[in-house]
């Protein structure tokens, strides 16, 4: 679970590094197949998420002894409040891309999940304020992991808030803001990568180790991570082969097609 998390935030980071690439070469647009993949897998996860959230504290509810399902319930609030940075990043980078090319055809399949995100959100707290399905040390450390998310997030974005507007995906504009100005405030480019790379390797540090060894939709945030990097141009895959995502996602689609294929045969 410790490299599920860490190998999240690579991909957080590679989609910070190479947002640009989406539209600096006049000839490319973002594959429709991968768009469209990327939205039909997201609110896939979603969903499951979701049920899974209704059965659990509903279980709960009815359990015999106190806490009974603790480690799935906070595993996977764990992982839907973590997997919120993706989220956030992701919209942000779809949105940029219909900004520079003067369109409108990413930005509005990023706003449909960050909004599916959002409510998952307001879930999650919801269950975590309510008090009664985890004990209080473990509402405690999702709480403050959490936070710890949101201030990554503004962090994250206000690298990216010199192609475009981002604030709407920011969990506090304001303190976005301020990090924005910050960042913008160093004065050369070599500083700028050079404080970009220190606040990289903290956030990889931060996220090293899970709070909770529970986490349910590993293969399908694979599935998620496959289309988002597909949305890249092809030379900017050649650079990402080194991700654990993109050879776990390779591998899953072979899978999957393998079943198709099989399903088509015994048709």
């Amino acid at each position: 679970m410790g490299a599920f998390m860490h190998d999240l935030m690579e991909l957080v980071t590679f989609i910070v590094d190479h947002t640009p690439a989406l539209w600096q070469a006049a000839d490319f647009i973002i594959p429709e197949n991968a768009l469209q993949g990327y939205w039909v897998s997201a609110r896939s996860r979603f969903e499951r998420w979701a049920s899974t959230l209704k059965e659990l504290t509903s279980r709960s509810l009815t359990a015999s002894r106190e806490y009974r399902f603790r480690n799935q319930l906070a595993g996977i609030l764990e992982e839907i409040l973590t997997n919120e940075i993706l989220t956030r990043v992701w919209t942000a980078a779809l949105s940029l891309y219909d900004q520079q090319r003067k369109v409108d055809w990413a930005g509005p399949i990023g706003q449909s999940a960050f909004l599916a995100q959002l409510e998952l959100r307001v879930r999650s707290l919801g269950i975590l304020s309510d008090g009664h399905f985890l004990p209080g040390e473990d509402i405690q450390k999702l709480l403050q992991l959490c936070e710890r998310n949101d201030r990554w997030c503004d962090l994250l974005l206000s690298r990216l808030s010199e192609f475009g507007d981002v604030s709407a995906y920011a969990v506090d504009p304001q303190r976005w803001q301020e990090f924005s100005a910050d960042f913008k405030a160093i004065p050369t480019e070599k500083q700028r990568n050079q404080a970009w790379q220190l606040m990289r390797t903290s956030l990889l540090a931060a996220y090293a180790v899970p709070m909770f060894r529970y986490h349910m939709q590993l293969s399908q945030t694979v599935l998620v991570a496959g289309y988002i990097l597909d949305c890249f141009p092809q030379d900017v895959l050649e650079i990402c082969q080194d991700l654990n995502f993109y050879r776990e996602s390779r591998f899953v689609a072979r899978c999957r097609r393998a079943q198709e294929l099989l399903a088509e045969v015994n048709v």
